[in-house]
């Protein structure tokens, strides 16, 4: 390993006319790649490092004399615009800062420049330098404001053009930026060593072609005197051994940085972890890590080749579209479009951005565009889209003439979000796509792209496949995320609004019925968002992110879709709430792992075309895909488990890893495996065609049928673990042809799920697949919590569509049901009375029974429940210690779920209040806990007021426990949202509360106890009674199902305390 050694001026006495004042430097702006341009400036422009420096600055001998010079481009406009450059990483200032000064070669125009700080309190401190109407150099001082509460960081240099609305481009320099102290006042205490840092100068952190890097170890004092330190470091590979590198001396007086080269001689990630130790030092003063990337090349396409990429990502102003390329990303989705309005004033939009710049760093970097026209054709006040066809029209004629190059443009992004239902009106919806058709049409060839919806709204996009509109856009547009979930297994959408769509099908079962519908009426189906967070939300971390994203990518173009876009193209700095962080560049600039599995991605599959897949056992994926000059490209991996790689990969003329490397693969693992054949293996090309058509799901109504399909190729179609009852019979149309399946369900069939396995078998090769077969309800209910003497109301609704006779009863001595007899129709809900009687206990199951033998269990749930005493009970995450009676069976549960059916305990004791819950998960995992409606969870809603309950109270609480894994270990996290104002604000790893948590044998147990502190200091008491309900959430590879008691939150519980239950405290 190779270093050299540059030295900076050390933070020391410069001058002094005040014994109790020093000046101290800053930065001398000498280091490649420390001072960065803001990623959202509303000006673009470059940074570099020159020679120019003042001629008048006296420094040292050994001082570097450098400066940075910034190029802008200053947009025309009345809009307030800006270029800054964010500052390196220096920690806080030890000292009261009196004032600031920077030298600077000005501009000559009059832009204004600023020092920015961050106060001790989080808030900016803006220090104006003034405007540079001056060319030459100049020393700018100013005092920093009295009322600034210190320690300061600095935090950039910020230039506007406030006053100044005419477009310029303009050429700046800033050097020795120092500032004047009080070293008598010190605001941090001394000890715990200088700041240490790992910087990194290559552009988001991607190592060069030649597989060379550069690091600069950094350090910081504000120590008078030179202190000697030993910097100890190691480089850790994607699946590496670590390896320890030579420690290296630091002898620090002000500052100290030493570059070192960072081999990488492999594609993807590689981090270096660095350690500061002082002599004698029983643990590192301060640690620090820098990950490198480097992307596997990837060929380089025509326009017209772009046109046809399936890689795209979504982007915002100034994307980095140049790291994005080298990615292999060809599309690029920006948001940032919908700045333009109705283009008035296009190519510039009214805030002054020149999106003609935007439009030329894209299309440099060699990367096509796709704008969306986010809310410019948007009413807030209706909720709507505005109604004027001629202006839109006028609007997208506009656009299309300044941006002719351009081929497709987006309507809007998620504007179902902001409609009534979190749905489009298709009578609003219409006019506007039939007008920005005409619009592009006047301007040119390009063409529409449906709104972006927040899920696959299949019913929708089927309604304007069908509308007289269906020819004035060519790309049907849909979003996706599928939270912790693999994509294979992933059965919920985690977006924003989906938990108010919840569906039967799996993600890869829409995908493939949106898609078939787009195709069959001559459009492209795209999926323009999808992504992992690796921090916030249902976080997955880093290395999953980057194992998901060429999964989800070959998965959807193997199921239909013509193009994904990946989102996000960077983290939202300072952002901390889902989807934050998806970047595939983060926070800081720097590039993920899963940027180097985007290029490999790219480098084996943008070009070609998905054409089958291969069964190689359970839990095992193999699509293929059809090279342009003839060749294979065969996927590979598992999800669960890793298994042998099969004997037919020995044909390969080779085998590439995740991030493009060349390996001999004899594993099946989660990380996808390239392998590269010039002709498939014989039992491969027999089987690829062989296909279940159908959705994975098969629902069916007792004394019903369904049809389904299957490609059998040259294969025969059989059935496995078929229940009794049920019939399937298969008829064939040919070869090429579909294979219809008739599936017919006796009346008698129970309802519920049944797992069955589809079997296509040929000559040598046997295909399977594993389907749900669901047995549904054909009577929907909805029950309202029942309480003696007073009648429940049980509303029926038909979920066939055929008129049926339908009789209902309670057991004896529950209670009794008017009317006992109905008749159903389609459409017209039914509503009948369940009056309990004093005996009832527990959830009371209804019978109702259809004429033809068809039977069905409707549960009348309690609104009241005796809860027993127990004083015994240990957080142990066992069970054996609750009394018998505080046991809530499944059934006193609503659910989203028929396959999610909690138990449940809650006891009180005097101290407080004793809950637990059991069910079984499958992969739990540990997400950000504070986020407990993302994760898997157990609440509790109590109010212990005597009333009137009527919304949330001052005696109202939200109590929420969550599994958090720390260090490889589970432990229960505990919190209280803000439901009321019985807290003053949500109080997070609420240490009041006491839990354990078992995670075992695929069963998750959870147990908590609730003091009376933290009920507001009241306790429970025999005879008396407060209001509470239970909600539990399991989000596993299942997917995400809830259930509660008294009801649903969804159907509810939020509302207040009046719908919760009632809880009377027994001895």
């Amino acid at each position: 390993m190779k270093s050299s050694w540059h030295w900076l001026l050390p933070f020391t006495l410069l001058a002094s006319a005040v014994s109790a004042q020093e000046t101290r430097l800053l930065s001398d702006f000498s280091v490649e790649g420390d001072w960065r341009v803001h990623p959202w400036n509303k000006a673009r422009g470059e940074i570099a490092l020159s020679d120019e420096f003042p001629p008048s600055l006296v420094t040292e001998a050994t001082a570097p004399r450098k400066s940075i010079a910034a190029t802008v481009q200053w947009p025309g406009g009345k809009d307030f615009a800006f270029f800054n450059l964010d500052a390196p990483a220096t920690g806080p200032i030890p000292f009261r800062v009196l004032s600031v000064s920077l030298w600077v070669k000005g501009s000559g125009t009059g832009h204004f420049i600023e020092l920015h700080f961050k106060s001790a309190d989080n808030q900016d401190v803006k220090v104006s330098l003034g405007a540079m109407d001056f060319t030459d150099w100049r020393k700018l001082r100013k005092d920093v404001p009295a009322n600034a509460k210190q320690p300061l960081v600095l935090s950039g240099i910020v230039t506007h053009n406030w006053g100044l609305p005419q477009p310029d481009k303009v050429r700046f320099h800033v050097t020795r930026l120092e500032a004047v102290v009080d070293p008598s006042q010190r605001l941090i205490a001394e000890g715990g060593g200088p700041l240490f840092a790992v910087d990194v100068a290559a552009p988001n952190g991607l190592v060069g072609d030649d597989g060379r890097a550069t690091v600069t170890l950094r350090l910081t004092s504000w120590q008078p005197d030179e202190k000697v330190y030993e910097v100890r470091h190691a480089l850790t590979p994607w699946d590496g051994e670590r390896k320890a590198g030579q420690p290296i001396q630091a002898r620090v007086r002000g500052s100290w940085q030493q570059n070192v080269e960072v081999p990488c001689p492999r594609f993807g990630p590689i981090r270096l972890d660095a350690e500061l130790w002082e002599a004698g030092g029983a643990k590192p003063l301060a640690t620090a890590s820098r990950t490198l990337v480097r992307l596997a090349p990837v060929p380089k396409l025509s326009a017209e080749q772009r046109l046809k990429s399936p890689i795209g990502v979504n982007g915002h102003y100034q994307s980095p579209w140049g790291s994005l390329a080298r990615m292999g990303i060809h599309w690029g989705r920006d948001y940032s479009w919908g700045w333009l309005k109705g283009g008035e004033k296009a190519p510039m939009a009214p805030n002054g951005v020149d999106f003609r710049l935007t439009l030329k760093a894209a299309e440099d970097a060699g990367v096509t565009l796709l704008p969306i026209t986010m809310r410019s054709f948007w009413d807030d006040k209706k909720k709507a889209f505005i109604e004027d066809e001629a202006a839109i029209a006028a609007a997208f004629a506009r656009l299309g003439k300044a941006f002719p190059s351009l081929p497709y443009w987006e309507l809007d992004n998620e504007a179902d979000l902001a409609s009534p239902n979190h749905r489009l009106a298709l009578s609003n919806y219409m006019p506007l796509i039939r007008a920005a058709a005409k619009g592009l049409r006047e301007a040119g060839k390009a063409r529409v792209v449906l709104n972006g919806t927040a899920g696959i709204h299949y019913e929708d996009t089927l309604a304007l496949l069908k509308s007289p509109v269906r020819d004035d856009f060519a790309v049907v547009n849909y979003h996706y995320y599928t939270g912790t979930t693999p994509p294979e297994l992933a059965v919920e959408d985690v977006n924003v609004g989906a938990e108010r769509r919840r569906a039967t099908l799996s993600f890869l079962d829409q995908l493939r019925r949106i898609n078939r519908a787009a195709h069959d009426a001559g459009k492209e189906a795209w999926l323009t968002e999808i992504g992992w967070d690796v921090t916030y939300g249902a976080a997955v971390g880093e290395r999953l992110q980057a194992i998901y994203l060429p999964r989800v990518y070959l998965l959807a173009r193997w199921c239909g879709t013509d193009k994904v876009f990946w989102y996000f193209d960077r983290d939202v700095k300072g952002g901390k709430i889902k989807f934050d962080s998806c970047g595939l560049i983060d926070a800081n600039d720097q590039a993920r792992p899963s940027a180097a599995a985007m290029a490999a991605l790219s480098a084996f599959t943008a070009d070609a075309q998905p054409d089958g897949s291969v069964d190689l056992g359970n839990d095992r994926w193999c699509l293929l895909f059809k090279k342009p000059d003839g060749g294979w490209v065969a996927a590979v991996w598992s999800v669960l488990a890793t298994h042998p790689m099969p004997k037919e990969a020995e044909m390969a003329e080779a085998a590439y890893d995740l991030f493009g490397n060349k390996v001999a693969a004899k594993q099946i693992g989660p990380d996808v495996t390239y392998l590269d054949l010039k002709k498939l293996p014989s039992l491969w090309e027999a089987q690829r065609h062989a296909e279940w058509a159908s959705p994975t799901t098969l629902s069916i109504f007792p004394g019903g049928n369904a049809v389904a399909e299957a490609m059998t190729g040259e294969g025969a179609l059989s059935w496995e673990g078929v229940p009794q009852g049920i019939a399937l019979l298969a008829h064939s149309e040919g070869l090429g042809r579909p294979t219809r399946v008739m599936v017919t369900c006796d009346p008698a069939v129970e309802i519920g799920s049944y797992p069955i396995r589809a079997v296509i078998s040929g000559q040598g090769w046997r295909r399977s697949w594993p389907l749900a077969l669901r047995v549904e309800p054909p009577v929907l209910a909805k029950a309202q919590p029942y309480e003696a003497y007073k009648p429940t109301t049980v509303e029926l609704r038909l979920a066939t569509q055929t008129r049926q006779e339908a009789s209902i009863g309670a057991p004896q001595g529950t209670g009794s049901v008017e009317p006992t007899a109905v008749t159903l129709e389609p459409g017209k809900p039914v509503s009948i009375a369940f009056t309990a009687s004093p005996a009832a206990k527990g959830p009371v199951p209804l019978a109702l029974a259809l004429k033809g033998g068809v039977r069905q269990t409707i549960v009348v749930r309690p609104q009241a429940l005796d809860v027993p005493s127990a004083r015994a009970i240990q957080l142990d995450g066992k069970l054996d210690d609750w009394p018998a009676a505080a046991k809530l069976s499944r059934e006193h549960f609503a659910s989203t779920s028929g396959e999610f059916a909690p138990d449940a305990w809650l006891a009180w004791s005097p101290e407080g209040l004793h809950l637990a819950a059991a069910f079984p998960v499958r992969d739990l995992k540990s997400g950000d806990p504070k986020w407990f409606w993302d994760n898997t969870s157990l609440e509790l809603f109590v109010d212990t007021s005597a009333g009137p309950h009527q919304g949330w109270g001052k005696a109202s609480h939200q109590f929420w426990f969550t599994p958090l894994q720390e260090d490889g270990q589970w432990r229960l996290y505990a919190g209280e949202w803000k439901r009321s104002d019985a807290i003053a604000a949500t109080l997070y790893d609420d240490k009041r509360c006491r839990a354990a948590v078992a995670v075992a044998d695929g069963r998750l147990t959870m147990k908590a106890f609730i003091p009376r502190d933290a009920l507001g200091g009241v306790a429970p008491a025999a005879g008396s009674a407060w209001r509470a309900g239970i909600a539990i959430q399991r989000i596993d590879l299942s997917g995400k199902a809830n259930a509660a008691w008294p009801m649903l939150k969804e159907d509810g519980l939020l509302a207040g305390a009046q719908n919760l239950g009632i809880i009377r405290f027994a001895q």
